[in-house]
């Protein structure tokens, strides 16, 4: 169910973040201590984890492009909505590129990929995706199945 509120927008450090209201975070549920959400500021959509902190409240980290899109600023107050994101986990994986398909089957390292952490797998799907030429593309794929075939420590895609 979706929890909405309003919140002062500070800076701690370095990140622009907000308080969120406990009476927001103790009917969700917490995976080692995190809490993933999805919601609105201002209108805006996003998706984030709500983090612990000790002796205060959860907190909800915002960078300075999703502040724009939704046209917050530190120091000012915006309107959220929060609510658990419960899309199981293998659907937050973006979706695998065809290149990648065919190299992992024509090397039969389909399961040594399966193996790998879904937040690493996340991370390389979301950077072969973002390429915008074949060579890179290539260069890249030949780098991840040299990962996947040999001591994984040697060779980092991206």
């Amino acid at each position: 169910m979706a929890r909405s509120f309003t919140a002062r927008i500070y800076k701690d450090r370095m990140n622009a973040v907000i308080d969120v209201p406990a009476n927001v975070t103790d009917q969700m549920v917490k995976v080692k201590g995190y809490i993933r959400t999805k919601g609105k500021i201002n209108g805006t959509p996003f998706a984030k984890n709500i983090v612990p902190v000790r002796n205060a409240p959860y907190r909800l980290h915002f960078d300075v492009i999703m502040l724009k899109a939704a046209k917050a600023a530190v120091g000012g107050t915006a309107k959220f909505t929060v609510e658990q994101d419960t899309t199981p986990e293998h659907k937050l994986v973006p979706t695998m590129p065809k290149h990648l398909k065919e190299a992992l089957r024509e090397n039969k390292l389909e399961n040594a990929f399966m193996t790998l952490s879904t937040s690493r797998r996340k991370e390389i799907l979301r950077y072969l995706t973002s390429l915008k030429s074949e060579e890179t593309m290539t260069k890249q794929l030949v780098r991840l199945i040299a990962m996947l075939k040999g001591p994984l420590a040697k060779v980092r895609v991206p």
